[in-house]
């Protein structure tokens, strides 16, 4: 009688977006405050979600992982932004699961819940306080988001959110002529340029916040940086013209040369990732101090993913 009582808790569950958790045991977020130097997930916290995993539990939700590191809700907090090395995760999803459960990761902004004594201040909607009484003193006084920075946050969020839009109607969506094809997508030059400009955006607005682009850019050679100008037109061209995928619509027009399709696609395309390209570094601030030579150098590090993005948006968009 006891053991039917409690069989439930050892059913699968079946989630309405179609994931399966063995059972129905979970883990729930707590603050574990292990992390290692630099704000990463490291043995300790390995260690421990694989102990759990191990013991049998169908889905953990992990302590809080924050998004900026100027905002956390203590000393021990993981954070995970641009910047961040994916090794470390990636070993601690594995360890989490380990027993055959899934693992969810609880993404977090503190706002203005933000301890006075880490020194990092903080920042909400609005510049009201917590109100906790005698202990509100504990926390950190907020300051309003400015305009500004509130459209600046909302656009970053809305770009991808265009993006996955877009490509989920290419995909799955219904055509609006419904003699066409689902998925079909309007043709033309002008639409492809802007659909080489959407893929090199979305590659690139990924990449250009870490400090490797600046890096890399700063200690290549001229002769270096035109090689891989050249790397990246070669790329573009052969991945749209050369290689074909099973599916793949067709791109290349009958009655046009192969020097036209270069000159027309290739480069005009590599200028619109070479474009965005510096728009992105401007956007997060990474143009800031620079010379125009090495603005430009910066650019066509970064060109470099773009091209590929501007390619690949080709093929799936």
């Amino acid at each position: 009688m006891l053991a039917a009582a409690y069989e439930p808790l050892f059913a699968p569950l079946v989630l309405p977006n179609g994931a399966v958790l063995p059972n129905r045991i979970a883990k729930a977020a707590m603050e574990e405050n292990l992390a290692d130097p630099g704000q990463l997930p490291g043995p300790a916290l390995w260690t421990l979600y694989r102990r759990w995993a191990q013991g049998g539990v169908g889905l953990q939700i992990t302590g809080n992982v924050m998004v900026d590191p100027s905002a956390v809700t203590g000393p021990g907090g993981v954070v995970l932004d641009a910047r961040a090395p994916l090794a470390p995760f990636e070993t601690w999803a594995k360890e989490a699961k380990s027993g055959g459960g899934q693992v969810w990761m609880q993404i977090n902004h503190p706002g203005r819940q933000t301890y006075a004594d880490l020194g990092q201040g903080a920042v909400a909607p609005s510049a009201v306080p917590v109100d906790l009484g005698k202990l509100s003193n504990l926390l950190a006084q907020p300051r309003a988001l400015t305009a500004d920075e509130i459209v600046g946050k909302v656009a970053l969020q809305a770009l991808a959110g265009a993006i996955g839009a877009l490509l989920a109607q290419n995909q799955f969506g219904q055509s609006v002529n419904d003699a066409e094809p689902p998925g079909q997508r309007v043709k033309g030059y002008f639409a492809e340029l802007f659909i080489m400009a959407v893929g090199a955006t979305f590659l690139a607005f990924n990449v250009a916040p870490t400090e490797e682009m600046i890096v890399i850019s700063f200690q290549m050679t001229v002769w270096q940086t035109l090689a891989l100008v050249l790397l990246s037109l070669l790329m573009m061209h052969g991945f749209v013209y050369a290689l074909r995928f099973q599916g793949q619509e067709e791109h290349r027009p009958e009655d046009a040369p192969g020097w036209s399709l270069f000159l027309r696609y290739t480069i005009a395309g590599y200028a619109v990732c070479l474009v965005m390209s510096l728009y992105v570094l401007w956007s997060f601030g990474r143009l800031d101090g620079m010379g125009v030579q090495s603005a430009v150098m910066a650019a066509m590090v970064l060109c470099f993913p773009a091209s590929v993005g501007a390619a690949a948006a080709r093929l799936i968009l």
